[in-house]
């Protein structure tokens, strides 16, 4: 091999070497540009979601959110849930359920109404009926599967003989459901910031809420574990 060959080589090489450390560079600086971006976007969607939280306004009697008692002094509560046209829809905390509840709106101190099991799941964490007049379809909000509609979360636990519910926003799309305090809680972490507990995502399952021409509908339960939402039917 001569000389001009061998030079003709190195240059060629010398010249892919520059060039790959070109690109490389160029890759870097656009991911670097992406991931930027992408961090201004999840903080100004995190500013979104806690703007969105402050501000929900609703309130436990716009929901018809109710306590439900293991016996008629209103003295150990043991659930809560949705009370609608004389029935309570609840999720179920233990596989032996009580026969008879005594329910009434939260925060209230009217007369406990006493209600009989009527759709027991035999399961922990299924949806559970309690009614008044005997075992009746309940009413029931209706989701397309395709389309976009605000929902509220409705959850609640048990803490010294205190249940402690919560109330907040949630999107469906496109039969995905999303809870604004887990999307928050989700954002947070990656971004590095510290969770605060006003918007911290509540424990156990929700059940979802949608706003109607006859008030507020259950939908279904959502579990959060599994990030997977069973319909209620007719």
């Amino acid at each position: 091999m001569d000389k001009r060959t061998i030079l003709f080589s190195i240059l060629v090489f010398a010249t892919l070497f520059l060039v790959n450390i070109y690109f490389d560079h160029e890759f870097e600086e656009k991911k670097r540009q992406w991931e930027l971006t992408q961090g201004v976007k999840k903080k100004q969607e995190i500013k979104l979601l806690e703007a969105e939280l402050s501000s929900s306004s609703e309130n436990v009697e716009d929901l018809g959110l109710y306590t439900a008692f293991a016996d008629d002094k209103g003295e150990n509560p043991l659930t809560a849930g949705v009370f609608k046209d004389e029935s309570f829809l609840t999720i179920s905390w233990t596989a032996n359920l009580p026969d008879t509840l005594y329910v009434r709106p939260q925060n209230s101190e009217e007369t406990l109404k006493p209600l009989k099991l009527t759709f027991d799941p035999k399961a922990i964490d299924a949806p559970t009926v309690y009614q008044h007049n005997g075992k009746t379809p309940i009413l029931i909000g209706n989701l397309p599967d395709i389309g976009n509609f605000e929902l509220q979360a409705i959850t609640f636990e048990s803490k010294n003989k205190r249940l402690d519910t919560q109330a907040s926003p949630a999107e469906y799309h496109d039969g995905l459901v999303t809870l604004a305090k887990d999307r928050l809680e989700t954002l947070k972490k990656e971004s590095g910031q510290s969770q605060t507990i006003e918007t911290a995502a509540p424990k156990g399952d929700a059940i979802l809420l949608m706003k109607t021409d006859v008030g507020y509908l259950p939908v279904g339960i959502y579990n959060r574990t599994e990030k997977h939402v069973t319909y209620l039917e007719d």
